[in-house]
């Protein structure tokens, strides 16, 4: 596990990646950051390790982003996930990543975490803390909660994430 910050301990990151074996001439490897589910209240384990491990033989290393959960909020999930890119960047050439072939996935509301970074990795919020936050090369995302529409929307998600028990006009734009 790698922790992201002295800022933000709760957030970590564990990383699956290839054995570099010195015999073998391991290619570099296309990267995927998996943001877990969990309605911004816990990182669910189903949507973690074992998704991971499933990237693994598909020629990805793999990293789980346990971002942080309620009662920290936004800004903070989306800046880890910033954290983790800047990671992944720095150490690419130790852990033979493919800087150009930077995924992310996200279920539920880490769906909505992969999405929100992939569209605002340089909104004023992450560039504060982030000057150079890197973009992703592809995302996926997996039931995503996507609307803050209260007709449709997961509202324990945006309550955590927004720290607001009632869900103000902004708190539906997030």
């Amino acid at each position: 596990d790698i922790y992201l910050s002295e800022k933000y301990p709760e957030a970590y990151m564990t990383a699956y990646i290839s054995y570099n074996s010195p015999e073998l001439k391991n290619p570099p490897r296309k990267a995927m950051l998996i943001c877990p589910g969990g309605g911004y209240h816990f990182n669910s384990e189903r949507e973690a390790e074992v998704i991971a491990l499933r990237f693994l033989p598909k020629g990805y290393n793999a990293f789980v982003l346990n971002y942080s959960i309620a009662p920290h909020h936004f800004p903070s999930q989306i800046r880890e996930v910033a954290a983790a890119m800047e990671l992944i960047y720095a150490n690419a050439a130790a852990w033979k990543c493919e800087t150009d072939h930077v995924a992310i996935i996200g279920f539920s509301a880490g769906g909505h975490l992969a999405g929100h970074y992939t569209n605002c990795f340089d909104c004023p919020e992450v560039r504060e803390v982030f000057p150079e936050s890197k973009a992703v090369n592809a995302s996926i995302l997996c039931y995503p909660v996507i609307t803050s529409d209260p007709r449709h929307s997961h509202a324990g998600s945006f309550r955590n994430l927004s720290g607001h028990k009632e869900l103000t006009n902004e708190d539906h734009e997030m």
